[in-house]
């Protein structure tokens, strides 16, 4: 789900603040309750709605590609290596590229293609994988890109209005630089399944705030806004059979023919 997948992403910069007085979790979120508040204050971070703009003419089908089987290749970059090869079971179309990893590398700007393999002008970094999607066979299934926005709520709850405020602010500060640099989020892939969503492009943003005192808690809370690309592919088999003409036979049926 595109929405665990935010959350894990901006965790990784706000689980720093967590400490012995402060707790941070992800999810939706919960009432506060002033006696879980004793001797620490609370951050939450809560994706809690996608919204996917439907196609403009609202033929959603008409707006759906053909599904392929996509073919990922990974390769480790040790900072000398430049040029990175498919093997001859990965071959297909190339999709995209991305070095380092959630971060579409621009085909003529970064890498060229030669036959079968991906050439850098200038060797990717040490621990910056590359990745490259490939299209491989036809399939069932479709495959389609919409303009989306998630809502993020962040919440930040203690027992004193000082604390919630100044705890809100070092999350926000946190989150706002993350934002500058995000890469290209992939839902977690379920086993068993050949569903893929990404969200591509994503630019987060902040909405508003506000303040409330609930149950003998002090709450202040940032609603965000991320927007970007939801690239969804849905794989459902191999693709229907078509017919063909396997011979033509010409028959005179003129008079005495």
């Amino acid at each position: 789900m595109i929405l665990h997948a935010v959350e894990a992403h901006a965790l990784t910069v706000l689980q720093p603040l967590a400490g012995d007085d402060v707790t941070v979790r992800a999810g939706p979120l919960r009432p506060p309750a002033s006696d879980a508040l004793t001797d620490s204050a609370l951050l939450e971070l809560c994706a809690r709605e996608l919204r996917v703009e439907p196609p403009r003419d609202g033929d959603f089908a008409g707006a759906r590609g053909s599904a392929r089987r996509v073919v990922v290749a990974e390769w480790a970059a040790d900072g000398e290596r430049s040029v990175f090869t498919l093997a001859p079971e990965q071959l297909g179309e190339l999709q995209e590229v991305e070095s380092p990893r959630g971060f579409t590398a621009r085909r003529g700007d970064a890498y060229t293609v030669d036959d079968a393999s991906l050439r850098f002008y200038r060797a990717p970094a040490a621990g910056a994988d590359v990745v490259a999607r490939v299209a491989g066979e036809p399939a069932r299934g479709f495959f389609e890109q919409r303009p989306c926005s998630l809502e993020l709520a962040l919440r930040a709850c203690a027992l004193d209005v000082s604390t919630s405020d100044a705890l809100l602010v070092r999350a926000l500060a946190a989150l706002h630089q993350l934002a500058a640099r995000l890469p290209n989020l992939e839902a977690l892939h379920l086993e068993g399944t050949d569903v893929a969503a990404r969200l591509l492009r994503p630019q987060l943003g902040l909405h508003g705030c506000e303040r409330a005192f609930e149950s003998g808690v002090y709450c202040a809370t940032a609603t965000l806004t991320m927007r970007g690309l939801l690239d969804l592919s849905v794989v459902s088999g191999d693709p229907e059979a078509q017919g063909t003409i396997d011979d033509i036979v010409y028959r005179d049926t003129s008079a005495g023919g």
